[in-house]
C-alpha cells in the first residue's frame, strides 16, 4: 500500500510504523516502503514529527487494528465477540485535526491482483460522539473479516490484554 500511495497520492502521503529491532532488516523496510515519497513516521516519535506535516494537506496511513500498549489508556469494545482494546489514536488525531476519516481495505483477487476499496465515515470528525469513529472502524473491520477470514492477520495477538471490569470498565464502549 505504501508504494502505491506515495505514487499516486496528492498530498503528502504519511505512514505510521513500528521499528523491527533487526536495524539492518529495518533499514529495508523503510527503503522499500519510502521508495515513492511515502514518509515514514516511527510510531513512538509520531507525536514530535507530525507537527512539522500537520500545516500543509497530507494523507496519513495508520494500520488502526493494532493492539495499544497500554490497555489503561485504550478503547475497550466487542471484536468478534469478544472485549477488545483498541487504539484510540485514529479518533484523537482526526478529531483533533477535524480531517476527514476514510477506511480502507486491501484484498487480493488473485495471484499478483489486488483491490482497494475506501469507505468515507466522515468529513467532520469533530462532530461525532466519543467513540464513533472507533466502533465503527471495528464493524468495518468485522465485516471484512466475514467477508474475507483468510485476508486477517490472525497470527497478531489481537486478544493479548484481558478485559478487567473493574480496571477497564470505564473506559468500554457498547
Amino acid at each position: 500500500m505504501n508504494l502505491a500511495m506515495g505514487m499516486y497520492c496528492k498530498n503528502k502521503f504519511l505512514g505510521v510504523y513500528a521499528p523491527i529491532a533487526n536495524k539492518a532488516f529495518n533499514k529495508i523496510i523503510i527503503d522499500m516502503r519510502s521508495k515513492f515519497g511515502t514518509i515514514l513516521i516511527p510510531n513512538s516519535e509520531f507525536k514530535t514529527n507530525f507537527a512539522a506535516y500537520s500545516t500543509q494537506p497530507y494523507t496519513i496511513g495508520l494500520i488502526a487494528d493494532q493492539n495499544p500498549s497500554n490497555p489503561a489508556k485504550a478503547i475497550w469494545t466487542n471484536f468478534l465477540g469478544k472485549k477488545t482494546a483498541f487504539v484510540r489514536g485514529p479518533e484523537v488525531g482526526s478529531k483533533g485535526n477535524n480531517t476527514a476519516v476514510v477506511m480502507v481495505y486491501i484484498y487480493r483477487k488473485k495471484r499478483g491482483y489486488y483491490k482497494i476499496e475506501t469507505t468515507l465515515l466522515t468529513t467532520e470528525p469533530k462532530q461525532t460522539a466519543s467513540g464513533f469513529i472507533t466502533k465503527s472502524l471495528i464493524q468495518f473491520i468485522e465485516q471484512k473479516i466475514y467477508e474475507h477470514p483468510s485476508n486477517y492477520l490472525w497470527s497478531h495477538k489481537r486478544w493479548k490484554h484481558e478485559f478487567d471490569e473493574e480496571k477497564y470498565g470505564k473506559l468500554f464502549i457498547q
